[in-house]
């Protein structure tokens, strides 16, 4: 047999082997690479429910902190296999969704959950909010920071799962300003 027909043969079976292991029953992918974050790292809740008062302050839209509209849809749950399938993606690769937005953690220092420096709590919040900012998987198309008050709050203060009642004036509308053309 020539080492190209070896070759080529071999890209068929990868490729098969490939296309049979998504197919099996109960085989997801995405909860395959959620299993590599340690969720202990990561606050029980992001402070607002998806879903959290449809229609209380814009029409289509639901409650985010400082009553901010937001997708209904946001945020995920800190559980949600898609969330964390997207941060483990963000946390190996060192960006996510593209080479823009550089993670400022990698996943070995993000699961370490001995350490809970400040710094090291901050560095995860702030990846958390890079991939739920950008979760469709597009930059900034994703949820907006007053989504997930408590990793706003944790990536001021440096303690996990901060109260998230420091959001400042996200969401906000400020009528005293004033522009300068």
């Amino acid at each position: 047999m020539k080492p190209t027909t070896i070759l080529a043969a071999l890209g068929l079976l990868t490729s098969a082997a490939a296309h049979v292991t998504n197919r099996v029953p109960g085989y997801n992918h995405k909860s395959a690479a959620a299993a590599q974050i340690n969720t202990a790292v990561i606050p029980a809740s992001f402070g607002v429910s998806a879903g959290a008062g449809r229609d209380r302050v814009q029409a289509g839209s639901c409650t985010g902190a400082n009553n901010a509209p937001i997708p209904c849809d946001c945020p995920p749950a800190p559980t949600d296999p898609a969330f964390l399938a997207s941060l483990a993606q963000a946390l190996r690769q060192g960006f996510f969704p593209d080479p823009s937005v550089a993670s400022p953690i990698d996943l070995r220092r993000f699961n370490d959950a001995r350490d809970a420096s400040p710094q090291t709590n901050t560095d995860r919040a702030t990846a958390m909010i890079q991939v739920l900012q950008s979760f469709s998987g597009t930059k900034g198309q994703g949820c907006p920071g007053v989504s997930f008050p408590v990793l706003v709050g944790q990536q001021r203060s440096g303690v996990l799962g901060g109260d998230g009642s420091d959001v400042g004036a996200a969401g906000r509308r400020r009528r005293d300003v004033s522009w300068v053309a």
